[in-house]
């Protein structure tokens, strides 16, 4: 997790942290698709990385701690974050590009990797460019716009990487604003653990969580179909609004791209139901056991499903008693 600022009169650093804004917000576009389980992270610093994941195995090296990620040999996970150093290689090489190359000869095949890198490594380079060749190599499934001035005190041209994670869109811009949540939160905690959902209640929250597992989604989408029912109108519509986003991200203790994110899922899968743009249709719960579940009105939540060779998705009866 450490950068370094272009060429001057003064010494070049390469111990600058990643900003916590950022790591949120990478964190929450790749939980929007996906639950990682192990994550590796080559280049750990003060572990701003790994920070806002809550549940997962974290596989770090930190030269400063005497763990050089370039001694290790075959690593088991299913996700890779890195902000490697930028300078300091010699010989024209770029740190972010070796890192790279033995994040691929380490991790499994297509294993998804999120890497901050300076927009050199893919621009600074020439026809016989042995990196072209390289670059060639990569599945880059998405790339994210940093603002020059994303590292405090430093300018400095980088973007965010993204390999072998198909779901989300090709690109992304990062916007930070004043709003953003620095207080350092340490989600690993049990208490964060279980306060994160306190305005859903548990039960429901598990039951769409199953529900959108069963569909073939992350536990995110889970999430949003629990928040979701809070939202919903007499008649089981739902108006979604810049407030109602806000409104959601907040109750998922998330953002408003997780939100559209996976409310796009949730139609895919037809969970729920795009009546024209903004505007949705819950399908999983009845309007009238959705005002129950507002009110808090009921006993029991309960969720049957019925497979059949004929169809991909199984049947599903939800009743709130």
């Amino acid at each position: 997790m450490q950068n370094v600022i272009h060429k001057s009169a003064i010494p070049a650093r390469a111990d600058i942290e990643t900003p916590l804004p950022l790591c949120r917000y990478l964190t929450d576009l790749i939980l929007s698709v996906m639950t990682p389980k192990v994550i590796l992270d080559p280049s750990a610093g003060n572990d701003n990385l790994t920070h806002y994941f809550s549940d997962q195995k974290i596989i770090r090296f930190e030269i400063k701690d005497g763990l050089d990620f370039f001694d290790a040999k075959q690593i088991a996970c299913d996700l890779v974050v890195c902000n490697p150093p930028f300078n300091g290689m010699g010989g024209g090489k770029l740190f972010p590009e070796e890192f790279l190359k033995h994040i691929i000869n380490v991790v499994p095949p297509n294993t998804p990797i999120v890497l901050i890198t300076p927009h050199g490594l893919r621009h600074n380079v020439r026809k016989k460019s042995p990196r072209l060749s390289f670059l060639d190599t990569l599945n880059i499934t998405s790339l994210i716009t940093l603002p020059l001035d994303v590292f405090d005190g430093v300018l400095f041209h980088t973007e965010v990487l993204i390999l072998n994670l198909p779901r989300l869109k090709s690109h992304y811009t990062y916007l930070p604003t004043k709003d953003d949540k620095t207080t350092v939160i340490n989600l690993k905690s049990v208490n964060c653990k279980l306060n994160r959902f306190i305005t859903i209640d548990k039960t429901l929250l598990n039951l769409c969580q199953t529900l959108a597992f069963t569909h073939g989604l992350q536990s995110m989408a889970g999430n949003l179909l629990a928040a979701l029912i809070y939202s919903t109108d007499d008649e089981g519509y739902i108006a979604i609004n810049e407030f109602v986003r806000d409104a959601l991200a907040v109750r998922m203790d998330s953002t408003k791209q997780v939100v559209v994110n996976q409310l796009k899922a949730l139609s895919d899968v037809n969970l729920l139901t795009k009546v024209k743009r903004g505007h949705y249709f819950f399908e999983p719960i009845s309007a009238e056991d959705c005002r129950k579940i507002q009110e808090g009105v009921y006993q029991t939540l309960s969720l049957d499903f019925r497979y059949q060779n004929t169809q991909l998705l199984p049947g599903y009866n939800i009743m709130v008693e």
